[in-house]
């Protein structure tokens, strides 16, 4: 499986404290087996605004083709690059206009 730009995957990666598997959104297309990923995050009481963190929101239209089940934020303070084989399944991906003001944001 080959990951494409702004996928969304549960992965290997930690966040914080945190070490469960968590979402992440592909944020460059794969240089041979490295992928660079923003960590996702359902912890809204650490939402730091938009200057921080892309807010996903359940209202959104575009929101159920990401595959997350709740609102959320895309952390740019938490970068990463993976070996691809630490993307456990994917989940969905952004899209329309979702996709296009998380373009211009990040």
């Amino acid at each position: 499986m080959v990951p494409r730009l702004y996928e969304v995957f549960d992965a290997e990666a930690p966040y914080r404290e945190c070490k469960d598997t968590r979402p992440v959104v592909v944020i460059e297309s794969p240089v041979g087996d490295k992928v660079a990923v923003a960590l996702i995050s359902g912890a809204m009481d650490l939402y730091r605004g938009p200057t921080v963190h892309f807010r996903l929101d359940p209202a959104d239209p575009d929101f159920a083709a990401t595959g997350l089940r709740k609102e959320s934020y895309v952390a740019g303070d938490e970068l990463f690059t993976l070996g691809a084989e630490k993307l456990v399944r994917k989940r969905g991906q952004f899209q329309g206009g979702l996709r296009k003001r998380f373009e211009d944001w990040i």
